[in-house]
């Protein structure tokens, strides 16, 4: 962990002189130089222990938050499905399963192969040995902050080098459906969830279009926005602070401007008009959308406004302008402290 830390740390020192990493060549940049020492070693030794894990996986979280532009409280799964990078425990576990094919290919006499079936007969015997160690990882997959979705390697396995490369199919759907499984229950990622449902095809982890934008600022507000790390009141007040102990309920986290519903992407980007300069930023949006794409801009009207910014954010025409207007927005919000109820609603609450 501290030859990665110091490789994430070394790689985003130029962005003092040139600025800001595009995600992309940020992306490259972690395979080519930080994910080397976050696999160091996985043949040799499986990933039993998962405080022995956790330092490997902070410095990819770590690195991915960086990259994205997110703050310590973004949640962890969207890392991975932003941008197209798989949890270090699964990519560990699947550089194993390579490996043991590599073996099972070898000679009967080579050494290696007879180590492995050593290796095998101790398993056998309830033993401490590296299938055993192998065989507890693949039981114990799970993506960060996430429950197990195990896969199954028998001593038959071992040996069939068709069969390990179903295993790492298996290993892939197990991270894929832990994923899955963390977007689909939580509050904090509705837009990615309705995303994915209207997706046309069953990808839940690439890298995603918005992150091709340009301009760092639109880029990172695009960002925060599909992943609910934004100045927002439904984002900000579920959180406590030092004068404000208690989180408050989703009802109670209303527009700062109008207070008239919940302050959430929605309400900010498409309804509220409790604020001059945020209606005529709207107004400005619509005009430059209706150039890049009529079409799109026609549906603002007649489609139900929370599938209309659905449309937008996977809309690659619009992404540029759309990060621009959301960058805006928020920049609006945050002139502002947000609204916070009075204390007689708290301590009612508080009462219940």
């Amino acid at each position: 962990p501290g030859k990665s830390q110091e490789s994430n740390e070394r790689h985003f020192f130029p962005e003092s002189v040139l600025g800001v990493i595009p995600p992309r060549e940020g992306r490259s940049l972690y395979m080519a130089r930080v994910d080397p020492h976050l696999i160091f070693g996985c043949e040799v030794i499986p990933d039993i222990s998962s405080a022995l894990r956790a330092p490997l996986e902070d410095v990819q979280i770590a690195y991915c938050r960086r990259l994205l532009g997110l703050g310590s409280r973004s949640t962890i799964a969207p890392l991975f499905t932003e941008l197209g990078l798989m949890p270090i425990f699964h990519r560990r576990a699947i550089l194993v399963l390579r490996y043991l094919i590599y073996i099972s290919k070898l000679a009967p006499s080579h050494y290696a192969r007879l180590a492995l079936a050593d290796s095998v007969q101790l398993a056998v015997e309830r033993k401490a040995s590296w299938v055993a160690d192998l065989v507890k990882t693949l039981a114990a997959l799970t993506v960060p902050r996430g429950s197990p979705v195990p896969v199954q390697l028998t001593g038959t396995d071992i040996w069939d080098a068709d069969r390990l490369q179903q295993l790492i199919d298996e290993v892939k759907i197990s991270c894929d459906t832990g994923l899955r499984h963390i977007i689909t229950n939580s509050s904090k990622l509705s837009l990615i969830r309705m995303r994915l449902a209207a997706s046309d095809t069953d990808n839940i982890s690439e890298f995603r279009h918005y992150l091709e934008i340009t301009t760092p600022a639109y880029r990172k507000a695009f960002t925060k926005l599909v992943v609910s790390n934004h100045v927002l009141g439904v984002e900000v007040l579920r959180h406590t602070q030092r004068y404000r102990p208690q989180t408050l309920p989703r009802q109670w986290r209303l527009c700062r401007f109008c207070a008239q519903d919940v302050e959430d992407e929605v309400h900010a980007l498409l309804l509220c008009e409790g604020h001059a300069e945020l209606t005529q930023t709207r107004a400005a949006f619509k005009h430059v959308l209706h150039n890049i794409d009529p079409d799109q801009c026609a549906l603002w009207a007649c489609t139900p406004p929370l599938d209309f910014l659905i449309a937008l954010i996977t809309s690659k025409h619009c992404a540029t302008a759309f990060g621009r207007f959301t960058f805006e927005v928020f920049s609006i919000f945050d002139s502002e402290p947000p609204y916070i109820p009075p204390t007689s609603v708290t301590s009612l609450l508080s009462g219940a």
